[in-house]
């Protein structure tokens, strides 16, 4: 409902549509062709990768000597911006797609070589609860620049939520915190790491709630 809000309060009109992501893309392209406007894909956008490539480049210019980087996957333009241009840059860092425990498309498609569906289920780090579209260019660059992925547990990701909280006092989504989650498990992090944070779109009333719920 906060996102909602948001949105309805930035842009004059909202259309809501489908119950999931890919019937609201599906419905968003026909919008655009019938009312002959432009169509700007969330991930599947060549200038879309790009421009988020500038969060590789960035960590590049400020970071030195970086192992690790965790990113936060949901139809993957993030990761894969990212990973083009670390890749080019210091193609020895290890790049890991982080994905909810229980619902990842992106690394299910990646283990049985091809775009494959699964089905929808609800996580604290909603954002990243997609299917892909078809013909994404991102299922090929993922295969190419991502390493690894790995799936924190809803429990994980609120513990991340939490920990960025009393450190830094800022509320940060599921789909943000979910880089963090990841790197607090992993058995094989060496070096520097660094996660990125990306999501912000959650309200006070939820955010503690759902902290609440960590042991």
């Amino acid at each position: 409902d906060d996102k909602k809000e948001k949105m309805e309060n930035l842009v004059d009109k909202v259309i809501y549509a489908g119950q999931e992501f890919s019937e609201t893309e599906q419905e968003a392209t026909k919008y655009a062709t019938n009312k002959k406007l432009p169509f700007v894909h969330p991930y599947n956008d060549e200038l879309v990768v790009a421009g988020q490539g500038t969060i590789g480049l960035e960590i590049y210019e400020q970071i030195s000597d970086v192992s690790n980087i965790y990113a936060p996957v949901g139809g993957g333009g993030l990761i894969s911006g990212v990973g083009i241009a670390l890749a080019y840059l210091t193609p020895d860092i290890r790049i890991v797609g982080v994905q909810p425990k229980v619902m990842h498309a992106m690394s299910t498609s990646i283990e049985e070589g091809k775009i494959v569906a699964v089905d929808s289920k609800k996580s604290i780090a909603e954002p990243l609860c997609v299917n892909l579209n078809a013909n994404t260019i991102t299922f090929d660059l993922v295969q190419r620049y991502v390493n690894e992925f790995m799936l924190p547990s809803e429990d994980g990701v609120r513990e991340a939520m939490k920990l960025i909280h009393e450190k830094t006092s800022i509320m940060v989504e599921g789909a943000g915190a979910i880089a963090l989650a990841a790197a607090l498990s992993d058995d094989k992090r060496k070096g520097k790491s660094v996660c990125i944070v990306s999501g912000g779109n959650i309200d006070q009333e939820r955010f503690f709630r759902e902290i609440q719920k960590t042991k």
